[in-house]
């Protein structure tokens, strides 16, 4: 009977036990996406960039991955870029150079002088699995954050070098190209959010695994200009372009008009001048 009474009590405490822990387990899954954004969040940073005509081209995020101002972001936003700056939680850089950039993985990487700056890291041991939840952060249109979470739904291999993980998160929450870091549950960095990688109408990213290579691939450094400057000879045929084309004929007509006017203004005054 000790035994029975014995062995019932174990139960007991067991089946409490394993209770306790899917309570405890739920409430700090629910307090660690929480903690997960907050860790990331200074490390996440805005880019924006300019042609050479001094317009304003692409607006993306990014991340810095160490302390040596190295920043993670979409190969879309610093494509053909003339001049760019970063703006931090706390900073502000206007001293932006391209480190490498891969459009068939839409991968780039850039460098600022960085001042103190918080940054992500990756898990390069890390095996991503179906099913797991992860939670994408970006900052879209400015500073403000973009927070979600969902599911990864697959994992996919394009060739030898593109691994992409697709997720069940819907682009359309996103509103813009949605690069950023894609995140475990342990805070790391799983993946890159990207467009340009399509399956149906779900936020994907570029796998850690095709990040890694990416990283220790040598590239061409490339130093953008400062945020202001232009190319002049551009500048001035865009606004002929802008002015002659885009505002209407009206415009070309009416200066037709005028130097035609002027033309026979001249003759008459020579006219005039070759009687006398």
């Amino acid at each position: 009977m000790n035994s029975t009474k014995r062995a019932f009590s174990i139960f007991i405490v067991i089946a409490v036990m394993v209770l306790w822990s899917l309570v405890s387990t739920h409430t700090s899954y629910s307090a660690s996406v929480t903690d997960i954004v907050e860790n990331a969040s200074p490390g996440i940073v805005l880019i924006v960039t300019y042609d050479n005509t001094g317009a304003e081209s692409r607006t993306g995020s990014g991340f810095f991955i160490d302390g040596e101002g190295r920043i993670m972001t979409n190969a879309l936003v610093i494509k053909d870029a003339f001049s760019a700056k970063v703006l931090s939680e706390s900073n502000y850089y206007n001293n932006v150079s391209i480190l490498n950039i891969d459009e068939g993985l839409d991968l780039a990487l850039i460098r600022v002088r960085a001042r103190k700056e918080s940054h992500l890291e990756f898990d390069f041991e890390y095996k991503i699995k179906d099913g797991e939840k992860v939670v994408a952060v970006g900052r879209p249109f400015g500073l403000k954050k973009t927070v979600l979470e969902g599911l990864v739904s697959d994992i996919h291999n394009i060739g030898e070098s593109l691994e992409y993980i697709q997720t069940n998160i819907p682009v359309s929450f996103f509103h813009t190209s949605s690069d950023g870091p894609l995140l475990n549950m342990d805070g790391k960095v799983i993946g890159v959010t990207t467009s340009t990688i399509s399956e149906g109408q779900t936020l994907n990213a570029v796998s850690l695994h095709s990040i890694k290579p990416f990283l220790l691939k040598p590239g061409t450094v490339k130093n953008l200009y400062p945020v202001g400057s232009k190319d002049w000879f551009q500048w001035f045929t865009k606004w002929l372009f802008i002015t002659f084309f885009e505002k209407g004929s009206w415009l070309i007509i009416t200066i037709i008009v005028v130097i035609v006017a002027l033309v026979y203004l001249i003759q008459f005054l020579y006219g005039k001048m070759k009687n006398i």
